[in-house]
């Protein structure tokens, strides 16, 4: 039978699509923005056409499992299938109590497919863990694992969760952009979730013994020894081994794609941060009810509203910036951004307070020579360093020491934003966004100019129903959005 297309594929996906659409489990290593998700959806609508599957359950990122309900299965699922779906909450508002609990209504009747995202951590609930069985027993499925590298930990409870819910499942998929050569233990995991017999190890520990070379280590205050890693062994023979079941793609592979690649995340504000947004927009609508506005003012008003949504607020009364709770859900989503993406990766802050939470996360994560930064604090001389850096030039410095590259460019639209060349990134990451449509174009073509030989994905964190969305919404439809607010709208942006 022919599969009717929604939205045409590129060659690589069509090719990929027929090799792997019939396969009972299968792991996509395509690097972020070579279109995994556009692959995997049109496999469930191969398999539900055919009759093989009646549902699909999709683990991701928390933020991510909405963008599969809200962005990807919209926009690449045919409209002639029929289709109900729905993400995981775990305090749903009623409508989207009422979407999860349709999911299961009149099954005898209905023709439709049946797909629910869920965030990884609610695997770890007792709640979550109970509704993903209930609907892995409900519907004939295939599970997918979006950005797979979240259950490499084969301890974790989310991990152990996730391997007992895929052998309930009928198909089976993993999709991570990150490759299987940065460190090969993590593909325990990943591989063991799609099928027991593929890495032919008995149990982790097996698997580790027999890929990794291990030292005996003793300490002072340990009077046992005990191993740690300290590098490979057999890499090729692993390679041969997932080789059959697996298919890595990187965007300089794709010579079809576009030359840019727009994604979405949505990241979930905590409770704290909620509530703290909502006071403050209540309050500011109570103060200027009815009164007209000067867009300086307005414009104030509202950057207190994004930065709450970027975790941090400044109180008039400790006149600097305050962390708003112990976790920072955008932090971690940029985090997992850069965890899945291969190359070099610009991440546009508007706030230094984001700007210095981002540089800790990845020197603690990637070490202090990963990155470099750009804004108002950094000399011209660090600037130009930053620069050179960045792009891989080697630069002699005075005491003679060479200057190692950097896998990172932090920086501040307002900064960095325009006449720099930075097109040894194929990843923009807009942390947070300017308020000014100029901003954005020059800032985008940091990456994308003369020079650039690859396709650039540009990824937007942004928390729905806040003013994150509406300045973003503002910047795709080509408008200053600072020339949209005055007095009149102010409530209406809020």
């Amino acid at each position: 039978m022919d599969y009717l297309f929604k939205t045409e594929p590129y060659q690589h996906q069509l090719e990929r699509f027929i090799a792997t659409r019939d396969r009972e489990f299968y792991g996509f290593l395509w690097e972020m923005g070579s279109g995994k998700s556009k692959i995997v959806i049109d496999t469930s609508g191969w398999l539900y056409c055919r009759g093989e599957i009646t549902g699909v359950l999709i683990v991701a990122p928390n933020g991510v499992h909405r963008n599969w309900i809200d962005q990807e299965y919209p926009t690449h699922y045919p409209n002639d299938f029929g289709l109900r779906s729905a993400y995981w909450a775990a305090d749903p508002k009623k409508k989207e109590k009422e979407a999860l609990e349709y999911l299961f209504a009149n099954q005898n009747q209905s023709m439709d497919l049946v797909v629910l995202s869920m965030n990884v951590e609610a695997l770890a609930t007792k709640r979550g863990r109970e509704f993903a069985e209930k609907f892995l027993l409900t519907f004939r499925c295939m599970m997918v694992v979006d950005e797979s590298t979240t259950i490499k930990n084969p301890s974790a409870v989310r991990t152990k969760t996730v391997l007992k819910l895929g052998r309930m499942a009928a198909y089976r998929r993993i999709l991570n952009g990150t490759p299987v050569t940065n460190n090969p233990l993590d593909i325990y995991t990943q591989f063991t979730f799609l099928d027991e017999e593929i890495l032919r190890c008995s149990s982790y520990y097996a698997f580790r013994n027999r890929y990794a070379i291990l030292k005996e280590m003793t300490t002072r205050n340990q009077p046992r020894s005990f191993k740690v890693v300290v590098g490979y062994q057999n890499i090729e023979e692993l390679q041969r081994l997932i080789e059959p079941h697996s298919h890595r793609v990187r965007k300089e592979d794709c010579l079809d794609l576009p030359d840019k690649i727009y994604m979405k995340r949505i990241v979930e504000m905590t409770k704290k941060q909620a509530s703290l947004y909502a006071d403050v927009a209540k309050n500011i609508i109570s103060e200027f009810s009815g009164m007209r506005m000067a867009t300086p003012l307005a414009l104030t008003k509202i950057l207190r509203l994004q930065q709450i949504t970027g975790g941090f607020w400044c109180p008039e009364e400790v006149g600097e910036a305050v962390a708003i709770d112990g976790k920072n859900p955008r932090l971690d989503s940029l985090m997992e951004v850069l965890e899945d993406s291969d190359g070099k990766v610009i991440i546009w802050a508007r706030f230094r307070a984001e700007i210095a939470q981002i540089e800790d996360a990845i020197r603690n994560e990637y070490g202090a020579g990963s990155l470099v930064s750009y804004h108002g604090g950094i000399s011209k001389e660090d600037r130009a360093e930053a620069i050179a850096r960045f792009q891989g030039r080697r630069q002699i410095i005075e005491n003679g020491k060479e200057i190692d590259q950097a896998r990172f460019f932090v920086a501040n639209q307002q900064s960095a934003g325009m006449g720099l060349t930075l097109t040894a990134a194929t990843t923009v990451v807009y942390y947070s966004n300017s308020f000014n449509y100029a901003d954005r174009v020059q800032s985008e073509d940091r990456a994308h100019r003369i020079g650039q030989k690859h396709p650039v994905t540009y990824v937007d964190l942004f928390c729905p129903g806040t003013i994150d969305e509406k300045i973003m919404n503002s910047l795709r439809m080509k408008r200053d959005y600072a020339q949209m607010i005055t007095g009149d709208n102010l409530q209406e942006w809020i």
